[in-house]
């Protein structure tokens, strides 16, 4: 037991926080280029390792916690938030070389897991006792489901035409073609749900400084704090990753796998950094008035030219 809980530590917790302090650092990086910022420089050279001083500086800074919180879900809704984003990556392949529990069916696994988070949100923002933080979890929560439907459906997309559940197995369906020329009309719905999915530019109507201080967790601090952190950056990489699987083909060797995961990552950066935020009622008119309705017109379509043979 002590050894399979060493192996999954120095396999998934400690890669997967690199990535995220390497994330961080890139980020501010291109918002130092595209934004005139100084950025990050004091650390190290070129400030490397300014994600570990900042890591360090959370770490240690005063926990604070209201006397009015309800105690035991307001300090489980971080810590099962970050052990879910950890645990999506068990069903999540890098490359087709890794063996994972059930990957012939990770894709379903993974939305079904993820899922979960949004319950956690309202159940930190509920615990808070706090106008803010309630105000801000069921605007997250009410976000994250609904361009949740519209994820699922077109997802459906790929999955019909490639018919399969695995992402380690929708690659062979785009030897010839990448699904991104085929479908990119999917493709950009697709990144558009997931920009709203994990709450980023211009969808970050969950952290609205002006109307909501800091969200949900605006009466969280130190780890408790840093676990939320690391959940949203964590779900980020995965979104990347089942993105290339989907649209772009993943390659046989980690190294061409991650240059395209990188690539959409700088996307997102790229996102954040030009366009500004949408106001939260027309975010949701987007959703069921649009990508919804055009979601279920494109699965429809796709079933109809796979019963005709047409694909």
């Amino acid at each position: 037991m002590q050894i399979r809980a060493f192996l999954t530590l120095r396999t998934i917790v400690l890669p997967v926080l690199l990535a995220i302090s390497m994330f961080t650092l890139l980020e501010r990086k291109i918002f130092r280029f595209m934004q005139a910022r100084r950025g990050p420089v004091m650390v190290r050279k070129g400030g490397i390792l300014q994600p570990i001083a900042d890591g360090i500086k959370l770490l240690t800074k005063e926990a604070i916690y209201p006397s009015s919180s309800k105690t035991i879900p307001f300090y489980l809704a971080p810590v099962f938030s970050l052990s879910l984003a950890l645990a999506i990556w068990l069903w999540t392949p890098i490359s087709y070389s890794n063996t994972h529990i059930y990957s012939s069916i990770n894709l379903i696994i993974i939305f079904v897991v993820s899922s979960l988070v949004s319950y956690l949100i309202l159940a930190a923002g509920w615990a808070s006792s706090s106008t803010w933080s309630l105000l801000g979890s069921i605007r997250a929560t009410s976000q994250m489901i609904s361009y949740e439907v519209s994820l699922r459906l077109i997802c459906l997309t790929p999955v019909l035409i490639g018919t399969s559940l695995s992402l380690s197995q929708l690659w062979s369906y785009q030897l010839i073609i990448w699904n991104l020329f085929a479908m990119w009309r999917s493709w950009a719905l697709f990144f558009t749900s997931i920009l709203a999915e994990s709450n980023r530019t211009p969808f970050d109507l969950v952290e609205r400084e002006s109307e909501l201080v800091s969200r949900y967790n605006v009466e969280y601090s130190r780890l408790l704090f840093t676990f939320f952190f690391l959940t949203e950056y964590s779900f980020i990489l995965i979104m990347c990753i089942i993105t290339v699987s989907l649209f772009f083909r993943r390659e046989s060797y980690v190294l061409l796998v991650s240059i395209k995961v990188l690539a959409f990552i700088v996307l997102f950066i790229w996102v954040r950094a030009t366009y500004p935020r949408f106001r939260f009622d027309h975010l949701i008119l987007l959703l069921w008035k649009v990508y919804l309705p055009l979601a279920i017109v494109w699965v429809t379509l796709t079933i109809v030219f796979i019963t005709h043979g047409l694909l």
